[in-house]
């Protein structure tokens, strides 16, 4: 990304004539496009890190990247959403038709994800057993926002799960981070690890009372 000594000065808290002193005495990476200063972000964080120097933006990325690291599993659900009745005969069906359901970002390739969540699945089923299924990418996936999309299946499908049992139910699981997947992973590992949870999520029919239903056994986590 390209910043102009105008961008630079207001990330630094510093005039922008001391910015462009810096620049003529070679103090700070830059190069010339078009008859005007231009830093790159990136090099600037470098350059920042190496002088101790606190740029605003930067402060501000940190702090929303620990929030991340508190998601709750609940907040996640939200933001991928609850969907019923998706449609699929195989497990490849049901996969391209959910992803084609998320709200994602435009530099985000749809194809590019299902053929994560496939290679995924090669390697081995995420049928995690009594009709559930935890789909995700093998690593995770920066820049995404957090989140878990549930999907009901308009009929159960062989996902070569370890008991055997066909799958009703999938929490697709989309991370930016490995510490923010694990958080989501055992957050609702515990959750189904309910029986009556378990029970709830057969005959779920709204996406608010799946909601409550998290946010209460979360609530038991300490």
């Amino acid at each position: 990304m390209e910043l102009e000594v105008k961008d630079v000065a207001r990330m630094i808290d510093l005039p922008e004539l001391t910015i462009l002193r810096w620049i003529k005495q070679g103090k700070i990476p830059f190069y010339v496009k078009e008859g005007r200063y231009v830093i790159d972000k990136k090099k600037l964080i470098s350059w920042a890190k190496l002088h101790n120097i606190k740029l605003k933006e930067r402060q501000k990325e940190e702090k929303e990247e620990e929030e991340e690291e508190l998601i709750t599993l609940h907040t996640a659900i939200e933001r991928g959403g609850v969907y019923f009745n998706l449609k699929g005969e195989d497990v490849y069906e049901v996969l391209k038709n959910a992803i084609e359901l998320l709200e994602l970002p435009s530099e985000i390739d749809k194809n590019e994800l299902l053929e994560k969540l496939l290679q995924r699945e090669e390697l081995c089923s995420t049928g995690i057993g009594e009709g559930v299924a935890i789909p995700h990418p093998r690593h995770p996936i920066p820049g995404l926002k957090n989140m878990v999309a549930v999907f009901f299946l308009e009929k159960e499908i062989d996902f070569n799960s370890v008991d055997g049992k066909p799958v009703f139910v999938l929490f697709v699981i989309l991370a930016s981070s490995t510490k923010v997947h694990l958080r989501l992973l055992s957050r609702l590992s515990y959750c189904l690890r309910n029986k009556e949870f378990l029970s709830f999520l057969k005959e779920c029919k709204s996406s608010s009372e799946l909601i409550n239903w998290i946010k209460k056994l979360e609530s038991e986590i300490k």
